[in-house]
């Protein structure tokens, strides 16, 4: 009896240990908990800044090479295609376009609603969603100068974008630019009226120009420049600047000529337009595309590929040379090239439909909402986020975490 005594519990030594087993037990649960819900909000917030720095890292190499053009800038320049009114931006002229969704303005505040598609789904759920989160192409307006210097024209956005169904509440850019076709030449034209270029490679063979019919194309040196759309077949050992290039094709008069004999001297670079929107990606969510096309964007040889899952909204600003230079200042001099009278100067932002001219445009303002790809947060939360100190975006309540990255890119190809 005494040794059970000596070595047994007695109940309430049972029931304190008892309790203190269930409070330890509760304090570890709790940690585990909280570190749970720690761990999946950072891991949201890094996720979702993963996301942007890939999105912003297409959007800014792309903007800052718009408009480039080789040593041709400055000089005298001929671009023998259609009136590129309907179908632009086709050259470096328009090198940055863009199109601003209604009610996104300064001082707006913008509910974005969309459907979203949960696995699985069908194609044809797809489709719908895409229509659902999707408006007419009339709701994004730019503004357009042609370069014949009249007023500029208020631009919705084009046929062969709007098809591709991009999220309502976000804008969409533009960017233009050159790129050399490797190893290919012209020969020596006898005749500066013929608007067909036999083609070489360095060591002066003739070769196929790989150049696909309707690609536009620039033939250039350091003193003069002809643009015009490639009518030949790429497995061809030409290109030509004839008529039935496709959209918007090639206009010839009697007085055709080139601006010069073209020579293996000059170089032949391909004109790529990229146009960036937001859109709801193959898997059902929202997601930054890419337009890629050689031809403008009023034919069929352009593509769209999905970038990035998660980005929400985009938001663009156009820096803009305004004011001519004080005859007193550095800058007085400069020479303006395309912008006479400027100064290479930033002096206003602009949203795309109140830019002036889009050739003044010296730098863009990109404002980003990118989100988690799973829900991240414990508690339903419905905040605003403010994007380039102008707009709010209020996204859907699903407590995901989001992130805003707002950036200034300069166009090196302008200003000063």
């Amino acid at each position: 009896m005494n040794k059970q005594k000596q070595f047994g519990y007695t109940l309430i030594e049972v029931m304190v240990a008892a309790a203190l087993g269930v409070l330890l037990l509760g304090i570890v649960v709790t940690i585990y908990l909280g570190s749970k819900s720690t761990f999946r909000a950072a891991e949201g917030l890094a996720r979702s800044q993963e996301s942007t720095r890939f999105a912003m890292h297409f959007l800014k190499r792309d903007i800052r090479g718009s408009g480039y053009q080789g040593c041709s800038k400055g000089v005298s320049r001929r671009n023998f295609m259609n009136d590129q009114l309907d179908n632009f931006p086709l050259s470096e002229d328009n090198a940055i376009f863009g199109w601003e969704f209604n009610g996104t303005e300064y001082g707006d505040n913008y509910d974005l609603e969309y459907t979203e598609l949960d696995s699985p789904f069908t194609q044809a759920d797809l489709t719908d969603a895409r229509d659902d989160n999707s408006v007419a192409g009339t709701n994004w307006v730019g503004r357009y100068i042609e370069i014949t210097g009249d007023a500029p024209i208020d631009k919705n956005l084009p046929a062969a974008i709007t098809a591709l169904r991009p999220l309502l509440g976000s804008d969409i850019i533009s960017v233009t630019s050159s790129e050399v076709v490797p190893n290919l030449k012209v020969s020596l034209q006898s005749n500066s009226g013929n608007p067909v270029f036999e083609t070489i490679d360095e060591n002066e063979d003739d070769r196929d120009s790989g150049v696909e019919t309707g690609t536009i194309v620039k033939i250039s040196d350091c003193s003069a420049s002809d643009t015009f759309q490639n009518a030949a077949a790429a497995d061809e050992e030409s290109l030509s600047a004839l008529p039935g290039a496709g959209v918007p094709g090639n206009l010839l008069t009697g007085a055709f000529k080139w601006q010069k004999k073209w020579d293996k001297n000059a170089e032949v670079y391909r004109s790529i337009t990229k146009i960036y929107f937001i859109g709801t990606g193959a898997g059902g969510k929202p997601s930054l595309y890419v337009y890629e096309s050689d031809c403008g964007i009023g034919g069929d040889c352009g593509t769209a590929s999905e970038l990035i899952e998660g980005v929400e909204n985009m938001q663009i600003l156009y820096g803009e040379d305004t004011v001519a230079p004080d005859e007193n200042s550095a800058n007085a001099n400069l020479d303006q090239d395309e912008r006479e009278g400027l100064d290479g100067v930033v002096d206003s932002y602009f949203s795309a439909n109140d830019v002036t001219d889009f050739r003044n445009v010296l730098d863009v303002k990109i404002g980003l909402l990118v989100r988690s790809p799973d829900a991240a947060l414990d508690l339903a939360d419905n905040p605003s986020y403010t994007l380039l100190n102008q707009i709010e975006i209020t996204p859907p309540n699903d407590r995901r975490q989001r992130f805003v990255n707002n950036a200034t890119v300069r166009l090196h190809n302008r200003g000063l």
